[in-house]
């Protein structure tokens, strides 16, 4: 079946600047079949750059986001961006797989 691939991403902000950034650096994803990726945002936004994440479980997303040293650090990453969504997803399951 299909499949959708990004290979040896790397972004790098404000290039030749004092401020230059690298965002990502060899970061590889795909999407494969039965997978689903959803991008989401008001039509009139004009979004450039979108970030996928897959933690190991819920809980572990949760576990993160409630520790402490995480939250003291989350208002940098708030502070840096002007807008942002998290999504939750799970993996879809094919439609032959599911039980009747």
């Amino acid at each position: 079946m299909g499949e959708i691939v990004c290979a040896n991403v790397t972004k790098i902000w404000g290039v030749g600047t004092a401020r230059e950034v690298e965002a990502l650096q060899d970061v590889s994803i795909s999407v494969r079949h039965g997978e689903f990726l959803v991008v989401i945002g008001p039509s009139e936004e004009s979004w450039d750059e979108a970030i996928l994440v897959e933690y190991p479980s819920r809980s572990a997303f949760v576990s993160m986001v409630t520790n402490e040293a995480y939250q003291q650090i989350s208002e940098h990453r708030t502070a840096a961006l002007a807008d942002s969504r998290l999504i939750a997803t799970s993996k879809a399951i094919p439609r032959e797989a599911r039980s009747a």
